[in-house]
């Protein structure tokens, strides 16, 4: 498999073990093959961050309804698995850097980030720089063949 750099998380589950994983990738593939989860268009057009945490990001002003609907269908999917999942809001972001001043938050100009799959990935190091890929799923866009 290959690697990332740039990510959008959709779910956390830490390191989850072998049992869990399997159950994960099964579930995720139904989740993938449902009629209703298709790929969607993600503008990144806010930047911003945490400054507690010393973390900046790009984010969208608007997250996308396919985008949200497919982070509550792999929650589901998760907890189905008896994995621990996060009760705080989701929100979305590709985070930037780590360990740096905070920017004061400003829309930019707008990336289109077309989102045609989704993937099960593992953190490579310990910065969590780098994410080995372990398994993905198609999403298609509307109007595609199978979405």
């Amino acid at each position: 498999m290959h690697t990332l750099d740039l990510h959008l998380t959709l779910l956390f589950l830490g390191s989850p073990d072998t049992e869990l994983e399997a159950g994960l990738v099964e579930r995720a593939g139904i989740v993938s093959g449902q009629s209703e989860t298709q790929g969607f268009t993600l503008t990144l057009d806010r930047l911003s961050g945490r400054p507690h945490a010393r973390v900046s990001w790009l984010a969208p002003s608007r997250p996308p309804r396919p985008l949200l609907d497919l982070v509550f269908r792999l929650r589901d999917a998760a907890k189905e698995c008896g994995a621990e999942v996060e009760r705080r809001p989701y929100v979305p972001h590709v985070t930037l850097r780590r360990w740096a001043a905070c920017p004061r938050p400003r829309d930019i100009d707008p990336i289109e980030w077309q989102v045609r799959r989704f993937v099960m990935a593992e953190s490579k190091s310990s910065s969590g720089a780098r994410y080995r890929v372990l398994h993905d799923w198609p999403l298609p866009m509307p109007g595609e063949a199978g979405g």
